[in-house]
């Protein structure tokens, strides 16, 4: 089809092209609206014997450094978190869900900087989890990846928990781009609906018999 047929094809059928992002944004945005709620606290882990030269990636600091996400996803860092969330007097059906808290943490690093996320549909339980997490992140990671006798790591929250929230990063801009996507979408299938209609392919046999001709 030539770019003039294109054009004929989206105005003819025009309301396939709005029907789609019209199914599409509404269920963007409900999405949205029932993510489950997320905080997340970023901290800085300096492990005995780091230093401020790169050196290579087999350096042991920073391979411990690289297990710091792993540890904040394992079963001890929930068990302790759990802990910290009894003593503090919080929920008691949370601080005895040690599997829903492991569920609920996710931990990424870049350089130093260790984040911790804390995931769960419930604002409260959120919250309490990610300061608990703060709490109990340096004598877990003393615990589980500092070697006796060495010195401590230095673990300082440098950006404790916010308030729980259903938005994520760049949420707006990814609903923006698919509905965009989904417009384009809709174009394609008036494109294609207008191809094979039977207009469409007597249309195609008169362009053919005029090119033969």
């Amino acid at each position: 089809m030539t770019l003039s047929e294109v054009v004929d094809a989206v105005r003819k059928r025009w309301w396939l092209v709005v029907l789609v992002p019209a199914i599409v944004l509404p269920l963007l945005i409900v999405r949205a609206r029932l993510q489950p709620f997320q905080t997340s606290l970023n901290a800085v882990v300096v492990i005995p014997g780091d230093t401020e030269d790169p050196g290579n990636s087999e350096r042991p600091e920073l391979m411990v450094l690289d297990d710091l996400p792993s540890l904040i996803s394992s079963q001890v860092f929930a068990e302790a978190v759990a802990k910290d969330i009894a003593s503090r007097g919080g929920e008691t059906e949370l601080a005895n869900d040690v599997e829903g808290v492991q569920a609920a943490l996710e931990g990424s690093r870049y350089s130093r900087i260790l984040t911790v996320t804390a995931t769960r549909d419930d604002r409260e339980d959120a919250m309490q989890i990610a300061e608990s997490a703060a709490s109990v992140l340096p004598s877990v990671v003393n615990q589980f990846l500092v070697a006796d006798p060495a010195e401590p790591a230095t673990v300082q929250i440098i950006d404790p928990p916010g308030d729980p929230t259903r938005s994520r990063p760049n949420q707006m801009l990814i609903i923006v781009a698919l509905t965009i996507v989904s417009v384009a979408v809709g174009a394609g299938i008036a494109v294609a609906a207008e191809a094979w209609s039977p207009s469409g392919h007597e249309l195609h046999e008169r362009e053919r018999a005029a090119r033969n001709a």
